[in-house]
C-alpha cells in the first residue's frame, strides 16, 4: 500500500499488544518530526492517521490555551493531543476527512474511527474469525488479506449486490468475516475483555428532520459563507495544490471560491475524450477563462486495456463504475503538477443534482397510468433505437418505465441497477440460486426508514448519501487518487455544509425541473450562463463503444473465462455480446460489470 504514502514507512511496536504501521503522504509539516505512528505527549496514546483535519489550527489554539505544548506543526499531533484532552468526545470537534487508529496503552483499548461521510476507507477483521484472538485493520482490503489468518471466502451476498449496482456495500465486504467501518462510526476493542463494539458518533438523518426556517436570500448567504470557510480551510497545505474543473457547476463553484480567496492564479485540471458526447473540455475551458484560472487540459485517447489492468491493481473489491477510468486518468494528469486537488464531489447528493430525482417526481405521475398501459409502454420501449451516447434517451426511458411497476423505494434504487433480479436469475447457474435469496436492497430500505416522514425526494437524497456516495463515488475518488499519491479534498462534504443542506427546505434544492437550485441561483452572475443551463452529464467514459471495438477481444475473453463460467451461464453472456455488437441492446454496463469482476477474480481468487 505504499502508493497511499510514498514519503516514508514506519512501524511502531506496541509492547506485546501488537503494532501500528503507517505509509506517509506528507502534506502538512513534511519534517521528519511529524512522522507516524505518533505518541501523545504523555505517551499514553499512539496514533496512526490517514486524512486531514481541516480545523486543526483552531483546535491547536484551543489546546494550547488548555496547557498543551506542540513539537510539530502537523494536524496529526493536534489530533492525538485532542484525543488525550477529550477522548471520544473529540470526534464532535473534528472537521475533516479521516480514518485513524488510537491505542490507549493504559486502558488497553484500541479505537478505530472513520469520518462522517466516508471519504477515507477503513477495513478490519478478527484474527482467525474470532475477535477473542484480536483484530487487524488497514486502509485497504489488500493490506488485510496479506495476513495468513484472514481467509478469502467469497460473500455471495456481496457478489449479488455488486452485480446489481457495480459496487459492494459498506454492510457487505466481498470476503466473509472482513468488515468495513461505517462512516461516522468508531470501533472500540477492549484487549482485556476481548469485546468489540461499534458506535455512531454523528447522525445525518436528524438534520433532515430538523428543518430551517429561513428565507431564500439568507440561505444563499449562509451557503456562501459555509462554502467559503470550507474551501479556505482545505487550501492549507505545504505542497502544490490545485483543483479539478469539469464542465459542471459543482467544481466551478469550488474554483470560484478558490479564486476569491487566493490572490494568485488558481491551478485547475481537466481531461476529455476524442468521442464528442464524452468531452466537456469546451465547458471547463469556458469556466476557467471566466474565472481567470490557470487551466491545464488534455484530450485522452487511452490504451484502455493497459488502463484497466492498472486500475485493477488498485481496487480491493469488484468495482465497475465506468467513471473510474477518466477519474484515474485525471488524477494521473493532475499529479504531474500538484499533490493536493480540490473537487466538487457531493454537490449532486446534497442539493438534488441527479436526473434520478426528476425521475422520482415523474414516478409519482405515472402511477396514475393503469398497470396494463405501463406494461405496454415497457414493451414499446424495446423498439427504441439503441444509442451508445452518454446518458442516452433510450437508456433513461427504459429504466424509468421498468421502475414504474415497483414501489417508490425500489424504483429509486433500480434507476442505477445493472442486473435486475430476473437478469441475475438467468445469468447464474441453477445450483447457485439458493445463494441469491438475500435482498440486496435490505440496508437501503433501512436508510429509507430513517427519514420515512420526510418528503420522498429527500428520502432519495438521504439514501444516495448513505449508499451511492459512500460506496461508489468516494471509493472511486479515493482509490483513483491514492493510486497516484494524490490527495483529493471535497469541500461540499464538510459536515457543516452537509448538515446545512439537509436542513434546507426542499424547494431551495429542487424547484420544478431544476436541481441544485440554490447553487445555480447564487452563481447566476458569477459563472457563465451556459454552465448553469447545461444538464447534468456526469464524468463517464465511452465504455459501450470501447466494448464493441478496442476492448472487445480482452473483454470477451475475460467474461467467458473459467473464473466466471463456474458461476454464470456462458450462453447468456454470449447472447449479451451478440445483442451488444449488433446494436440490438446496449449491454455495455452489464458486460463491463462482468469484465471488471473477471479481472478482479484473476487477481484475488
Amino acid at each position: 500500500m505504499s502508493h497511499r504514502g510514498p514519503d516514508g514507512t514506519e512501524i511502531e511496536v506496541l509492547a506485546s499488544q501488537g503494532c501500528f504501521g503507517h505509509n506517509r503522504l506528507s502534506i502538512i509539516d513534511r519534517h521528519e518530526r511529524a512522522k507516524q505512528p505518533m505518541w501523545s505527549a504523555t505517551e499514553r496514546y499512539c496514533l496512526s492517521f490517514n486524512g486531514e483535519i481541516y480545523n486543526y489550527q483552531l483546535l491547536r489554539h484551543e489546546l494550547i490555551q488548555l496547557g498543551h505544548r506542540f513539537r510539530t506543526a502537523s494536524d496529526s499531533e493536534v489530533l492525538i493531543q485532542a484525543w488525550e484532552e477529550w477522548g471520544v468526545a473529540s470526534l464532535s470537534r473534528l472537521v475533516g476527512m479521516f480514518a485513524f487508529a488510537v491505542w490507549d496503552k493504559t486502558a488497553q483499548i484500541l479505537y478505530l474511527v472513520r469520518d462522517r461521510m466516508g471519504e477515507k476507507p477503513l477495513f478490519y477483521a478478527p484474527i482467525d474469525q474470532d475477535f477473542s484472538h484480536g483484530l487487524v485493520f488497514a486502509s485497504e482490503l489488500k493490506g488485510l488479506i496479506q495476513y495468513p489468518f484472514v481467509s478469502k471466502q467469497l460473500s455471495m451476498t456481496a457478489l449479488s449486490h455488486y452485480l446489481s449496482y457495480n459496487y459492494t456495500s459498506t454492510q457487505d465486504c466481498i470476503f466473509q468475516n472482513i468488515y468495513k467501518l461505517s462512516p461516522a462510526s468508531y470501533l472500540q476493542y477492549d484487549l482485556k475483555s476481548k469485546q468489540c463494539i461499534t458506535k455512531a458518533y454523528w447522525s445525518l438523518a436528524e438534520h433532515f428532520h430538523n428543518k430551517l426556517e429561513i428565507s431564500f436570500s439568507e440561505a444563499q448567504e449562509q451557503l456562501a459563507c459555509l462554502l467559503g470557510d470550507a474551501v479556505k480551510s482545505e487550501l492549507i497545505a505545504d505542497v502544490p495544490l490545485g483543483a479539478f474543473l469539469s464542465g459542471g457547476i459543482d467544481s466551478a463553484s469550488i474554483v470560484h471560491q478558490m479564486c476569491i480567496i487566493n490572490a494568485s492564479k488558481v491551478n485547475t485540471y481537466s481531461i476529455g475524450f476524442a468521442e464528442k458526447t464524452y468531452n466537456e473540455l469546451y465547458y471547463s475551458n469556458m469556466t476557467a477563462k471566466h474565472l481567470g484560472a490557470n487551466h491545464q487540459t488534455q484530450t485522452m485517447k487511452p490504451d484502455v486495456t493497459d488502463l484497466l489492468w492498472h486500475i485493477n491493481k488498485v481496487l480491493d473489491e469488484p468495482f465497475a463504475d465506468p467513471s473510474l477510468l477518466p477519474t484515474s486518468l485525471l488524477c494521473a494528469f493532475a499529479k504531474n503538477f500538484v499533490t493536493v486537488s480540490l473537487s466538487g464531489d457531493g454537490g449532486d447528493e446534497l442539493f438534488g443534482g441527479y436526473i434520478t430525482y426528476q425521475a422520482d417526481r415523474y414516478y409519482q405521475l405515472i402511477q396514475y397510468f393503469p398497470i396494463p398501459l405501463r406494461k405496454f409502454l415497457i414493451k414499446l420501449s424495446q423498439y427504441l433505437p439503441t444509442s451508445f451516447n452518454k446518458v442516452s434517451l433510450d437508456y433513461k426511458i427504459k429504466h424509468f418505465l421498468q421502475g414504474s411497476l415497483c414501489d417508490y423505494n425500489t424504483a429509486h434504487l433500480n434507476w442505477r441497477e445493472i442486473f435486475n433480479a430476473r437478469q441475475k436469475q438467468l445469468l447464474f447457474r441453477s445450483d447457485y440460486f439458493p445463494l441469491l435469496t438475500s435482498d440486496v436492497n435490505q440496508a437501503s430500505r433501512l436508510w429509507f426508514n430513517d427519514v420515512a416522514d420526510c418528503h420522498y425526494l429527500e428520502q432519495s437524497m438521504y439514501v444516495d448519501m448513505k449508499t451511492w456516495l459512500v460506496d461508489d463515488i468516494l471509493v472511486k475518488v479515493d482509490r483513483a487518487s491514492m493510486a497516484h499519491s494524490l490527495e483529493v479534498r471535497a469541500p461540499f462534504l464538510d459536515h457543516r455544509i452537509v448538515e446545512f443542506a439537509a436542513r434546507l427546505p426542499l424547494r431551495y434544492k429542487i424547484r420544478n425541473k431544476q436541481g441544485k437550485y440554490i447553487i445555480k441561483h447564487f452563481h447566476a452572475k458569477r459563472l457563465p450562463a451556459k454552465i448553469l443551463r447545461q444538464p447534468k452529464k456526469g464524468f463517464n467514459s465511452p465504455i459501450s463503444y470501447w466494448l464493441s471495438h478496442e476492448l472487445f477481444d480482452m473483454a470477451h475473453a475475460i467474461t467467458t473465462s473459467h473464473y466466471l463460467i463456474r458461476w454464470f451461464n456462458k450462453e447468456v453472456i454470449d447472447q449479451m455480446w451478440f445483442e451488444h455488437r449488433k446494436g440490438i441492446c446496449d449491454n455495455g454496463h452489464r458486460l463491463f460489470n462482468l469484465m471488471c469482476l473477471g479481472l478482479w477474480c484473476e487477481r484475488y481468487l
